[in-house]
């Protein structure tokens, strides 16, 4: 084999490395895939030659046995190599799909007779914004009575939630409290025939995911699956102030046993939690939790993480917390994605609510490491790169 042949195959090997890493990235969704795209700039990251790599999984071993193969078959083709980078990966995804879907059925078959047998009481949260702290705090609480397993990090997928089950739940599982998401109409429904919920806390609505949905009357009607799917008896549990009152009327109207609290951004956690925990049994008058993660660099810099994943109403309430501390003040984010024809609106909205600040980086992430120094704090808001997020908190 020549060696320019070589070199070609390199090419198309880290170009595919690049589209398996986004691919992985967006759970394998066109749609997802698609969104980005189209609104959030992602033909420009595709097209960029910075190193990216997917976690290796069976799906990504297979994934790249495609590509391999066919860039075998392509060797003596220095054009159809390029090409195949690009394409060899959607071709794997393609190819790999009817194994995933097998494994995913008999993961939720195996989640569904777990829990069968162990019969633990299940809560269920799911929202526009809210659910992972709020599914962290209230596991903690509960843990002070119950022997208590959630779902960890981004468990939210069908597959995930189901894996979790398996791995977690066992014979002295009291409690299972399930972070339930979805991107569109009927997905939580799905999850709702593994899980069976005594307890569904809509901790909000809002415009996340528009684009997936298709509109923010289909949004509320995903999230109200969580209600309708109850076992019957069961509670359902909305904050009045972040949640369409739509909701909270078509719960009362289905005689769905009803509990409604108030409170803003801030505290919303807090207060749905001991609303949940005093229907478990257990009065958390105290919680103790800090607003924001915060993070010191070792060169003295504050670093405020909220970069799991952000939406307008949370973006604009971090950035009223990051208004209200000492010293300079700087965002570093890549916006939020999956928005769809709402993007440049919403965008446009979030730059209005920055104005003051002593300097953004939205999407463009050039001079931060020369422009941050000791004293500065540094809100990150939405999932930017893991490297550029590692670099900044060892300034």
């Amino acid at each position: 084999m020549v060696p320019i042949t070589l070199i070609l195959i390199a090419i198309s090997g880290f170009i595919a490395l690049r589209q398996m890493y986004w691919w992985q990235v967006k759970e394998y969704r066109w749609d997802r895939w698609w969104s980005w795209v189209h609104y959030n700039q992602g033909g420009k990251e595709l097209m960029s030659w910075s190193f990216r790599r997917p976690v290796l999984t069976f799906r990504v071993a297979l994934i790249i046995t495609t590509w391999l193969i066919g860039a075998i078959l392509l060797q003596s083709n220095w054009l159809g190599l390029i090409v195949w980078g690009y394409l060899g990966t959607l071709v794997g995804v393609g190819l790999t799909w009817p194994i995933n879907e097998a494994g995913r059925l008999w993961w939720t078959n195996q989640a569904k007779t777990r829990l069968d047998q162990v019969k633990p009481q299940i809560i269920a949260i799911t929202g526009s914004y809210g659910k992972s702290s709020s599914k962290d705090l209230l596991a903690d609480v509960l843990s002070n009575k119950y022997s208590v397993v959630k779902t960890l990090k981004n468990e939210n997928t069908e597959i995930s939630i189901a894996r979790r089950i398996i791995a977690a739940v066992h014979s002295d599982t009291q409690v299972l409290v399930v972070e339930v998401g979805a991107y569109r109409c009927g997905e939580i429904a799905r999850i709702c025939q593994i899980i069976h919920p005594d307890i569904a806390w809509i901790t909000s609505t809002g415009n996340q995911h528009l684009d997936l949905f298709g509109g923010y009357e289909s949004l509320k009607k995903a999230k109200f699956e969580l209600i309708e799917n109850l076992n019957p008896g069961g509670t359902a549990i909305f904050n009045s102030e972040l949640v369409d009152a739509d909701l909270i009327r078509w719960a009362k109207q289905q005689k769905i046993k009803t509990v409604v609290y108030s409170a803003s951004n801030r505290q919303a956690n807090v207060a749905g939690v001991k609303v949940v925990a005093k229907l478990m049994g257990i009065n958390a008058l105290t919680i103790n939790q800090p607003e924001y993660s915060t993070i010191r660099t070792p060169g003295g810099i504050t670093v405020i993480d909220d970069s799991y994943s952000t939406n307008q109403q949370g973006f604009e309430a971090a950035v009223d917390y990051l208004k209200m501390q000492p010293g300079r003040k700087y965002v570093v984010t890549p916006g939020i994605i999956e928005l769809g024809k709402e993007t440049e609106r919403v965008h446009s909205k979030l730059r209005e609510k920055m104005q003051g600040l002593d300097g953004v980086w939205m999407r463009e992430y050039k001079g931060i490491e020369e422009t941050l120094e000791a004293g500065d704090i540094v809100l990150i808001e939405g999932r930017i790169p893991s490297n550029l997020k590692q670099k900044i908190l060892q300034l």
